[in-house]
């Protein structure tokens, strides 16, 4: 898991991603990391850290502010509620959000754009857009991978874990 965050932080090329059905937790996280996201309209998002014991991971503890603003960040981390692909694109956390089983060929068509453009410029400019940002995300990872491992160990992560398995059997 950090391993592929680091890399998706440290990647100079653009990273384009396609979401259909549901993301949760690292999977809408990892998302933080993307430049272009395309969600069909039907998808759910949820970050469940905290109703299962745990704590913010991938850098969301800063990321997410920065994206969609402190106060929807708040809520999306902390409640862990799910929500709308329509509510992620009015927040800014997504690109643009396409019909059904559409979001893979958009996102396909959007990187063939990329990929035709000036390789050189392409991967110079992503890599001012995130230069002063890299060492920050490598610093909350670590500090949030120490917290997140902490908490897994926890009897209130323990327990929240045994209630989930429980309610799904």
């Amino acid at each position: 898991g950090i391993k592929f965050l680091r890399s998706l932080t440290d990647c100079d090329l653009p990273i384009v991603a396609a979401i259909e059905g549901s993301a949760i937790g690292i999977g809408v996280t990892m998302l933080q990391h993307c430049d272009f996201i395309y969600a069909a309209d039907n998808v759910t998002f949820k970050i469940p850290f905290v109703p299962l014991g745990l704590c913010p991971e991938g850098a969301s503890s800063m990321l997410m502010a920065q994206i969609v603003g402190t106060r929807r960040a708040t809520d999306w981390l902390l409640r862990g509620r799910p929500f709308s692909a329509q509510e992620a694109l009015h927040a800014r956390f997504i690109t643009a959000v396409c019909p059904p089983e559409q979001a893979l060929r958009t996102a396909c068509d959007i990187a063939t754009e990329l990929a035709a453009l000036p390789p050189e410029a392409l991967q110079t400019s992503k890599r001012m857009l995130k230069h002063s940002l890299r060492p920050k995300i490598h610093a909350a990872f670590d500090y949030e991978w120490a917290h997140f491992n902490e908490r897994l160990k926890s009897a209130e992560a323990q327990a929240a874990f045994a209630a989930f398995l429980n309610k799904k059997k």
